[in-house]
């Protein structure tokens, strides 16, 4: 359990938490194990409603059999509202989310709400709630550092969560030790070139480059770039992600030459792929693992909203985790916006400059503009 391959499958599939129950006959898990595995091919392809429907489903045998107050219940409404905050129905998830919380803390104790805590902050997070949403990431933390061990990666996720929180505060200082604590984990636990590992290298290059560090976010950018082609892919979308992110860094320095054929592929790739993006090792939010009964999906490192340069969290994922609004789009707004398309007006000629950032300009609008 405690080896690198049995941590890098884990992140691979499913970052597990909690324990497991005692298991039901072998016919009931093998059907309530399937019937998971169809809401997760569902919503991986981006089919919310169906998926939501069959979770539903599931959340109500789940209460026939056990009644209104056991872990699995909690589990279910777990997932059925991570599937509506998919959907965007944050009102309906909201509820679910809160009710989760009361049940599992009643049912199993304090020490197994943490992904329904991590996932009710990311939701309060994409709403711009973040005074709601920072105890909540802070308190998920704790949890999973007092019950699974500082260099789990559960623990991982939750300090990405909560420095991407962070991060949107602008609170650059208090973010960037937590991303890189979260990089240390996950490097350790699944090796230098794991998908998450692409995640955290991906947001402490966007903390440099808010902050004018170019010189240190492109290595950091570069890195996470060549790590997605080589293990997702030269077409994945998080290939395309990569390749908006660091389009956006060359602009920032007027270096439109560098930036543009890396735009025109990432809008060749989002043209090729118009579904939702697919990460299996990112996204903020935390589907409850199948536990003789519900949920087959675990958390993972978060993801921004498609065609954004920002970090990515966890949708739980959503960032963290990178299927749109799994669980917790962003919707980022990058301080210096407003002078991202001001050239360096001693290094270009006006109206050079003007026609760069004309087809630039053209390039985002296929692939996303940049922001946190």
């Amino acid at each position: 359990m405690k080896s690198r391959n049995r941590f890098a499958f884990s992140l691979c599939l499913a970052l597990l938490s909690g324990t497991c129950l005692g298991a039901p006959s072998s016919a009931q898990k093998g059907e309530t194990a399937a019937l998971s595995a169809k809401i997760d091919v569902l919503s991986r392809a981006g089919k919310y409603a169906e998926a939501a429907a069959l979770a539903q489903g599931q959340l109500q045998a789940m209460q026939k059999k056990y009644g209104p107050v056991h872990r699995d219940v909690a589990a279910a409404m777990n997932n059925l509202a991570q599937l509506y905050g998919e959907q965007g129905n944050d009102a309906d998830a909201e509820p679910l989310f809160k009710q989760a919380i009361a049940i599992m803390e009643k049912a199993a104790g304090v020490d197994e709400v943490a992904p329904e805590l991590n996932n009710l902050a990311a939701l309060y997070q994409r709403r711009e709630r973040y005074a709601e949403a920072e105890p909540l990431f802070k308190r998920a933390l704790a949890i999973r550092e007092r019950s699974l061990g500082r260099d789990h990666p559960d623990v991982g996720q939750s300090l990405n969560n909560l420095a991407t929180l962070n991060e949107k505060l602008g609170r650059h200082g208090d973010s960037e030790p937590l991303f890189k604590r979260a990089l240390a984990i996950y490097e350790k636990a699944a090796g230098p070139e794991h998908p998450a590992v692409a995640t955290l290298l991906n947001n402490l290059g966007q903390v440099d480059k808010v902050q004018g560090r170019y010189a240190e976010a492109e290595p950091l950018i570069k890195r996470s770039l060549a790590i997605r082609e080589k293990v997702l892919g030269r077409d994945h979308p998080d290939v395309a992600r990569s390749l908006n992110n660091l389009a956006d860094l060359y602009e920032r320095q007027g270096r439109y030459a560098d930036a543009l054929p890396l735009y025109q592929r990432a809008a060749a790739l989002r043209e090729a792929q118009p579904g939702p993006p697919l990460c299996g090792a990112c996204g903020t939010g935390d589907r409850r693992p199948d536990r003789g009964g519900v949920g087959d999906v675990g958390q993972h490192l978060g993801q921004p909203e498609p065609g954004r340069t920002s970090l990515q969290h966890g949708h739980v994922v959503p960032a963290l985790g990178e299927r749109p609004g799994h669980p917790g789009a962003e919707h980022p707004a990058r301080p210096g916006d407003q002078d991202l398309h001001r050239p360096p007006a001693s290094t270009r000629p006006a109206h050079a400059a003007t026609a760069a950032r004309s087809i630039l300009e053209l390039c985002r609008m296929s692939t996303g503009r940049a922001g946190w």
